[in-house]
């Protein structure tokens, strides 16, 4: 059975080892983020991991040790000396927020406030905490499984206080 696993990586080595992963025949995610970066000379986009040092795998018991034998890896994240796996729902939730929202800020701890739904949009029927950051509304969107949250901007019409 196939579950989603999170992986530290080497200190910016997430794209390398994506690459390995995914040459190997298994699944996996890096969400990456686009920006302009200014140099004294010239400016250039960029692509950067959204998460530093992590890469997401879907793959079975087998797999399991095969990613482990490839540079770049560091160790499977877990909490109390458990693994950590990550629902399907959460994974979908995280791709959904990297392919359409582009300001995210990414904390990790859980942001108190008003538990919300939202009820339009990409993001609709997910629940998070709603939090004033800087004078705006913005909703946290927990990855209970990473103990992360993405802190984004959604128009207050776009939400129902639970």
């Amino acid at each position: 059975m196939k579950q989603w696993y999170a992986i530290y990586t080497v200190a910016n080595a997430e794209k390398k080892l994506y690459n390995r992963v995914i040459a190997s025949g298994i699944e996996a995610y890096l969400p990456l983020e686009r920006m302009m970066r200014q140099w004294s000379d010239r400016k250039k986009e960029i692509t950067k991991p959204i998460f530093k040092s992590y890469l997401f795998v879907y793959q079975n018991t087998d797999e399991y040790h095969k990613v482990k034998s490839f540079p770049g890896f560091l160790q499977y994240v877990s909490f109390g000396n458990k693994v950590s796996t990550i629902t399907e729902s959460e994974m979908t939730l995280m791709k959904v927020i990297v392919e359409n929202f582009n300001q995210k800020e990414i904390t990790g701890k859980l942001i108190k406030g008003d538990k919300v739904k939202i009820l339009s949009g990409p993001l609709e029927g997910y629940m998070g905490v709603l939090t004033k950051v800087q004078g705006k509304s913005k909703v946290a969107l927990h990855i209970h499984q990473l103990k992360h949250s993405f802190i984004l901007d959604i128009s207050m019409n776009d939400v129902i206080k639970l």
